[in-house]
């Protein structure tokens, strides 16, 4: 009996050790020729597998003859699935794998802001932001004064005439706009001179040739100065004291219900303007010297109040608003502009009050414009 299980487990290792095995070699490359190294072979889903060398060759072993399955796959390219048929002891079965296309990650499309689209023109312009301007109550006509090109004079103190050269031109070749409209539309009160530049988001100075926005008959240039238009609810306050009994209020705020907003903008300033000054004095007996005195009654005061309510960014209007403002001015008249013939107790009041109603409107349509009445 032990004799007989030994010779039938004999016979059958030696028919196991004379069964065919098959082998499958070849060459992975891309679609360049170039060899594709550790990609994994797959025979069949669940068949023998393995990885090709560092030359893209591979050798696989199948003791299955007949119709099957070979799985290329690499984490770079296309998976491949090839039907095979195998009949002969050593086969070979070459291929090109196609890379993947390549996914982009997130590209985010900046548009340019308002400053570098002005800077970008092909003008000779300057920008100014105001922002870090905010808590001073720097006027409007110092913070041009410091741009290169530009030229600021004042006669006097507060209240007197100022003049704005730009490249040495001035006078009526230099024009002043407010948001794109022309100053003049506005109140004589708004004199760029006194008011706050807290009040606005920058400045924008034109040497020379102006955009068409602005079309105007200037030679030298425009100064157009683009009021506060803030997504985000603030309130800012500024106060200053200086000499000669100068005072400098400036506040603005805004709030926000959605798209709606309130907009609040104030400034009032006041100075006795009784600084020193050379002029001919007259003694008691009629005869003059010259001297060095200080200016009386020359007192300066100017307000404005603009409250504004408005919508922005909703589906008829990029913007949309009314406001009303009110200002005045009070000067007082000293003497001539030789100082020679004082005028007493002389004084000039102006005051305004006015409304402006502004729209505009360019996404997915081509009107835009704005409308302002101007009562005073």
């Amino acid at each position: 009996m032990r004799v007989l299980t030994l010779t039938v487990i004999f016979l059958m290792t030696e028919a196991a050790s004379g069964q065919q095995k098959y082998l499958i070699k070849g060459k992975i490359t891309d679609s360049e020729g170039n060899p594709v190294a550790e990609t994994h072979i797959q025979l069949s889903p669940s068949g023998p597998s393995t990885f090709s060398d560092t030359k893209g060759f591979y050798q696989i072993e199948t003791e299955k003859s007949g119709i099957t399955t070979l799985i290329f796959s690499k984490a770079q390219y296309e998976m491949e699935i090839k039907q095979i048929e195998i009949s002969n002891s050593a086969m070979v079965f070459n291929i090109n794998l196609r890379e993947k296309p390549k996914e982009l990650k997130e590209v985010i499309v900046r548009e340019n802001n308002e400053i570098k689209k002005i800077n970008n023109l092909p003008l000779s312009v300057a920008v100014i932001e105001t922002k870090k301007m905010r808590i001073k109550t720097a006027n409007t006509a110092d913070v041009i004064n410091t741009i290169s090109g530009v030229n600021v004079r004042q006669n006097g103190g507060l209240g007197s005439d100022v003049s704005f050269s730009i490249n040495g031109l001035a006078g009526k070749q230099v024009r002043f706009f407010m948001d794109g409209i022309p100053l003049e539309n506005y109140s004589s009160e708004m004199n760029i001179a006194s008011v706050p530049a807290a009040f606005f988001s920058r400045f924008e100075v034109y040497k020379g040739m102006v955009p068409i926005h602005l079309a105007s008959d200037v030679l030298g240039g425009a100064i157009n100065v683009i009021s506060r238009s803030e997504t985000k609810d603030f309130a800012d306050l500024s106060y200053s004291i200086g000499s000669f009994n100068t005072h400098k209020l400036a506040a603005a705020a805004q709030y926000s219900w959605g798209n709606i907003y309130l907009l609040f903008n104030a400034f009032a300033n006041h100075s006795d303007n009784d600084y020193s000054i050379d002029a001919e004095v007259l003694n008691k007996d009629g005869s003059s010297y010259a001297g060095t005195v200080k200016r009386f009654h020359s007192k300066f005061s100017n307000y404005m109040l603009r409250p504004e309510l408005g919508v922005k960014n909703v589906s008829w209007a990029d913007q949309a608003f009314i406001s009303f403002y009110t200002s005045g001015n009070r000067s007082d008249i000293q003497h001539d502009a030789l100082a020679v013939q004082p005028y007493g107790e002389a004084l000039m009041k102006t005051g305004s009050l006015g409304a402006l109603v502004r729209y505009k409107k360019k996404r997915n349509c081509k009107k835009s414009g704005y409308g302002l009445l101007y009562i005073r």
